[in-house]
């Protein structure tokens, strides 16, 4: 199902175990702000190529904004005048990020 267009998103990172602490793993996804719809989403390490997987779908959509929070490989894969760095305007993905540490059952709404 395709991204809407023209809607407000926001980016993240969740970082997760497997097995046990030493075995680190990272959940990036992007959602859309009003709904909630996770409409990306990537596992493995946090790197470049992976939060590009995330990212891209979302360009391609024609975004009003891209929330993120600091984390500065987002400033090399945002266009500036789409991208708003700030902790207090991703309250969304890190509600979700809450939800998903403290109710590992819960499930996420996706656009698939």
């Amino acid at each position: 199902m395709p991204i809407e267009q023209n809607k407000t998103f926001e980016a993240d990172e969740l970082r997760t175990f497997v097995g046990n602490k030493k075995n680190e793993s990272w959940v990036a996804y992007g959602l859309e702000r009003k709904t909630k719809a996770v409409v990306a989403i990537q596992t493995g390490r946090r790197t470049k190529i992976n939060l590009t997987s995330v990212i891209q779908p979302i360009l391609e959509s024609e975004p009003k904004k891209i929330r993120t929070d600091g984390l500065n490989i987002y400033r090399y894969l945002i266009p500036e005048k789409l991208h708003t760095v700030s902790e207090h305007l991703t309250n969304k993905t890190e509600h979700m990020n809450l939800n998903l540490r403290t109710h590992p059952t819960l499930r996420i709404k996706t656009l698939e």
